[in-house]
């Protein structure tokens, strides 16, 4: 049996989260994840996918976002990973006190995923994250 595994590059342009995010909710829900799994799992990616276009490749539309995902026995290993120049910055786990609407993202994302790491490599960032699974609910 093969695994099931998924690459996609975007453009940074806003609104190509949502071709991820579709993509992958599909794959997970042919791989049998319960809808709310799904449902965190397309937040996750979304808000990964928006960081990588918004923070890391600046609107670059020249740059890409690639988006890896690789069902595993027990878990779902993903990275989305930019082609920005600078490092990304240390995200608290905390929002603290703000008057706006922003930092909500990697909070979520921390949140909804079992595992989160990012590295920087010399050609861009790279969050993994990683979705336990129990698909025999």
């Amino acid at each position: 049996m093969s695994v099931p595994a998924i690459q996609i590059s975007v453009s940074s342009q806003l609104g190509n989260e949502k071709i991820v995010m579709s993509a992958l909710a599909c794959l997970a829900q042919k791989e049998g994840l319960p809808l709310d799994r799904i449902e965190d799992l397309k937040t996750a990616v979304s808000e990964a996918v928006t960081n990588a276009i918004e923070h890391g490749n600046v609107f670059n539309e020249n740059l890409r976002v690639q988006v890896n995902a690789l069902f595993e026995p027990g878990q779902l290993q993903l990275s989305v990973a930019d082609q920005s120049e600078i490092p990304m910055p240390a995200f608290p786990t905390e929002r603290g006190e703000r008057t706006d609407n922003r930092g909500w993202g990697m909070m979520l994302i921390h949140a909804l995923m079992d595992e989160v790491e990012s590295h920087r490599h010399s050609d861009g960032n790279e969050l993994q994250m990683v979705m336990y699974l129990d698909v025999s609910e």
